[in-house]
């Protein structure tokens, strides 16, 4: 089968925030594909555990991406000092040699595509462009095993999650799409503490989340904290909350504009004149209008400020506000990118510090993969814009086709067998008829 129509039938997407169909990407022209086997999450290893139990699909998927794309470069990048994974690296990339391996500081945000494109290729992107406009594909390991599962007629249905933190038994899964948080912590044997709560996505990039919280296509991680911990409270602040404690404690140190890496490395954002204009209502900020779309949404602002401010969260905030409004795509191009600060590197924390800065260090050692699919009764699935395809009742395989997106071509499919038990216009829930069922991939 033609490689992107597979990818295409297999209703791959993206293992990115955005989610976008990979068929998409892999016909557009590309010269590289760089494979970002790093885990920016800080505590989650799912990268890491694809790499070592399925390095032979990640690197059959990587041939695959570079034969539907046209590219002509291959490199994976890895974390230094990971010997375990620098050996399975090599043992497999043995049978491509036009693969390089490249090993990278253990820093923040090291895996991310602004970054990469960078340090590796020296491209700067413009504000709003995407690094496929520069030819150069950053795929995550996920997408590439997909992709080489694809080709076997596999379609999306599950991908592999960590537990971290306050569980009993943390460790990585093979998750289903579609399953609840609360089924992945019952199999993880429960939190280890009385009253918890969750983050799901990482602990800067990520997103309060609860036990009905649902597992996509890009969750990596899921993080089990005691109720009251400073990561819970922080990912928790609404916006108000966040302006509010801007205009009391921001004292313009700026820290946050130092640390962050867009501007390390060219981009026009400047995040202490973010939080100042907020804080005292400069609705003329320059920084108001300009800045969102300079900001990579890596967090690390956050983690760098004295006082717990979220600038990078506000960033994100009026993003969404000023595409409300209608007027992001009229916005004024901002400043070209500029060479990058010669110590720019050094400015970046290593993953070590931040796990510290967190009070992480109990939660951050290596975790035992369960390479088996998680065994749930029941999933939620769909897509918004998504036209389903069964009706209520239904008994469906798993693997079949449930639902489709016509305007973006991605199919959903089925990732348990069971009933359709219709939920909204778009998205439906699948229940097992036997508890006991098994289902194999």
């Amino acid at each position: 089968m033609d490689i992107v129509a597979a990818a295409r039938e297999a209703g791959i997407v993206r293992a990115n925030r955005e989610q976008e169909p990979f068929h998409r990407t892999l016909s557009r022209a590309l010269r590289v594909v760089i494979v970002a086997g790093l885990d920016d999450d800080l505590v989650g290893e799912a990268e890491r555990a694809l790499i070592l139990h399925h390095s032979r699909a990640l690197f059959q998927g990587l041939d695959l991406a570079l034969r539907a794309s046209g590219a002509d470069e291959a490199m994976v990048v890895y974390r230094r000092g990971d010997a375990s994974l620098v050996d399975r690296l090599r043992e497999e990339a043995r049978h491509y040699p036009y693969v390089r391996l490249i090993a990278l500081e253990d820093t923040y945000p090291a895996g991310e595509p602004f970054v990469l494109l960078d340090r590796l290729l020296g491209i700067r992107l413009s504000p709003g462009a995407d690094p496929e406009s520069a030819g150069v594909l950053v795929a995550a390991p996920h997408d590439l095993w997909h992709l080489a599962r694809a080709l076997e007629g596999r379609p999306l249905t599950h991908r592999f999650v960590s537990i971290v933190g306050a569980v009993k038994h943390p460790q990585t899964v093979r998750a289903p799409i579609g399953a609840a948080c609360g089924d992945l912590l019952t199999h993880c044997g429960g939190p280890s503490v009385e009253g918890v709560g969750m983050v799901m996505g990482g602990i800067l990039r990520g997103r309060p989340a609860d036990e009905s919280s649902l597992v996509s296509p890009s969750t990596s991680v899921l993080i089990v904290l005691p109720e009251g911990h400073e990561v819970l409270r922080r990912q928790g602040q609404t916006t108000a909350d966040m302006l509010r404690r801007a205009a009391l404690v921001c004292s313009a140190c700026r820290q946050c504009s130092e640390r962050c890496p867009p501007r390390l490395l060219g981009r026009a954002i400047h995040p202490h004149l973010l939080m100042r204009g907020l804080a005292y209502r400069l609705d003329a900020c320059e920084e108001i209008v300009t800045g969102p779309s300079n900001c990579l949404g890596c967090g690390l602002c956050q983690a760098i400020c004295p006082a717990g401010l979220s600038p990078g969260r506000l960033y994100e905030a009026l993003g969404v506000e000023l595409k409300r409004r209608g007027v992001w795509d009229a916005l004024p191009p901002s400043s070209r990118p500029r060479p990058a600060a010669p110590d720019s590197e050094i400015h970046m924390p290593s993953r070590s510090w931040l796990i510290r800065r967190h009070g992480l260090e109990a939660w951050s050692g290596s975790l035992p993969l369960d390479d088996n699919e998680l065994p749930v009764r029941e999933v939620t699935v769909g897509r918004a814009g998504a036209e389903l395809m069964v009706e209520e009742g239904r008994l469906v395989a798993k693997g079949a086709l449930i639902a489709l997106d016509r305007r973006a071509e991605v199919r959903i499919h089925a990732p348990i067998s069971g009933e359709i038990h219709r939920k909204s216009s778009f998205q439906v829930r699948i229940v097992r008829r036997n508890r006991d069922e098994a289902w194999t991939g």
